[in-house]
Parts: structure tokens; sequence; C-alpha cells
């Protein structure tokens, strides 16, 4: 009699395999019970990542803190308008628009500066800055022990060096070039310059208050020039009314583009204008400007072949 198996094919392979798997589990427990050192240890990398990072952020940090440290000082120092070298002597009769800049004065302040010297004034003691539009007490402070105005400075020269100071000394006004101008008191080289570019605009003086257009002069120096200034008034270039263009029109300062159209259209209407009265009326030439333009306007008759 045949034994009878007690398991069959498939369930002695079942067997096996669950057989192996609990080997295969068994000695998994213990490799991993005798040598725990050898396995990775995540939590342990996951801590020191994270210390790198907290590093990481402390260092932005500090970073961030020097340059906004470094920021808000400069912008102090750009506030205050004094940069750590400018402490230095600067005679304000002299100094360029740079140096003044450069000691810690404002641009406005510098340029107020450079136009009342160019005006003719001058500093004749270091206080005589606080007058500058502009100018604080403050920063007058922290300036005053840097301003030095040597002996020998213009500003200390007696006024007798005015050839004007001579009362026969008479200067033709539109012949006379800017160092004359200068002999007249309260003229300095900037004025002098205005003068003559104005007598080249208008086409010569035609009466003395002409100048108070041009340039400020105070009561006293305004009386003093009326004293030594006469004026030629056959020197003064007319304007041709009847074949000057609007270009040549407008560039007279009494006339703007509006008022020379008007000029020009009037005379193309009347293909020829004789006398100023022909331009009264007009919006754009009010009676002051046309008596401020008389002296300036001439008339004479054109070829009648000449169309505008």
């Amino acid at each position: 009699m045949k034994n009878t198996p007690l398991f069959t094919k498939g369930q002695r392979i079942a067997i096996i395999t669950l057989i192996v798997m609990m080997v295969c589990f068994v000695g998994a427990r213990i490799y991993i019970q005798q040598k725990p050192s050898e396995l990775p240890n995540y939590a342990q990398e996951a801590e020191e990542f994270q210390e790198e990072i907290e590093r990481f952020e402390d260092s932005l940090r500090e970073k961030a803190k020097k340059t906004y440290t470094h920021k808000y000082t400069e912008g102090k120092k750009q506030a205050s308008g004094l940069p750590e070298y400018t402490r230095r002597e600067f005679n304000p009769n002299k100094a360029d628009s740079a140096s003044l800049v450069s000691v810690g004065l404002s641009e406005y302040v510098t340029r107020n500066i450079l136009r009342y010297r160019a005006k003719g004034g001058t500093f004749k003691k270091p206080e005589d800055l606080r007058k500058i539009y502009g100018m604080t007490d403050e920063k007058m402070e922290e300036l005053l022990p840097y301003i030095v105005l040597p002996i020998d400075t213009p500003t200390t020269k007696p006024a007798k060096q005015y050839v004007s100071n001579k009362k026969d000394t008479i200067i033709e006004l539109n012949t006379a070039d800017t160092a004359t101008l200068q002999f007249i008191k309260g003229i300095g080289p900037a004025y002098a310059q205005r003068i003559v570019y104005y007598r080249e605009r208008l086409g010569g003086y035609h009466h003395i208050e002409q100048l108070q257009e041009v340039i400020s002069l105070n009561d006293e120096e305004f009386a003093y020039a009326k004293q030594h200034f006469i004026i030629d008034t056959t020197l003064i270039q007319t304007i041709p009314v009847n074949t000057a263009s609007v270009e040549r029109l407008k560039k007279h300062p009494y006339i703007n583009f509006y008022a020379a159209k008007s000029i020009y259209d009037t005379r193309r209407n009347a293909f020829e204008l004789n006398d100023i009265k022909q331009l009264k009326g007009k919006e754009q030439l009010p009676d002051t400007t046309l008596r401020k333009l008389s002296p300036y306007l001439s008339f004479e008759k054109r070829n009648k072949k000449y169309q505008p």
C-alpha cells in the first residue's frame, strides 16, 4: 500500500516560502540589534541641517544690520552736509562753486553766493555770509572758524578806486566797453557785460532809465550813474519796419512774437507804413510798448515792386 503524502505539492511550496520568510525576518532583527551604530541616523542629520539653516539666517541678519548701519551713517553725513574732509579754511570772495559745496554749503546757498558776487557784492567780514538766502544760524556757527578774508582781499580796497569819483568823468553809454563801464560805482564785471549785451539787443540806449531794465542799482548808485553817463541817440540802430521780417522784429527786447506778427500783418495789409501811429489800437501793441519802441522803428519807403 502506497504512503499518502501529508501535504500536496502546492502546500509544501507555501510552507517552504513561509519558513524562508521567517528566517529572513529573525535574521534581520538579530542584525539590527547587534549593529545599531552602523545604520543611518536620519534624526541626527536633520538636526545638523536645521542648525546649518539657523547659522545661515544669523549671517544674513548680521549682514543686513551692517548694511543698514552703513547707509544710516552715510545718510547722516549727507544730511549734515559736512563730509569729514571739509574742515578747512576758505575765502567766500574767491571760492568757486565746487569749493563752496565741499566745505558743507548746499547747492542752493552756493548759487546765491555766486549770484551775490556776480552783482558786485563782496564779504567784508565772515558774519556777512548770514545775509545770503538759505544760510542758517547753525550752518554759520559750523563754518565761522573756517572763513578767512585776507587783508589784501578786494573787499577791503577803498572805493576811491572808481575813476567815476572824478567829477569830470563822463562816459558815453552807447560806445563804452565793459572795462570802461566798471569805472562807475555799483557796476562790476557782470553788470558791465549785461549792459553791453542789452545795448546790442536794443540797438542802443535812448535814456538812462533803461539801465534799470537790465541791472539793479540802488537809488544812490543810480543817481551817481546819471551824473556820469551821457547818451548819443544818433548811434541807435533802428529797425526798418517796411522790410523787416517777423524773425528780425521779435529779436528786439520790446517785441515778442505776437507783437512782431501784428506789425508784419499790418504792414502787409497797408503795403507800407509811414508812421508808428498806424500801429495804435493793436491788442499786441499797447501804448506803453509803442512809446518804448518809438526810437527804434524807422519807416523808410521801399521799392513798389516789393511783395511781402
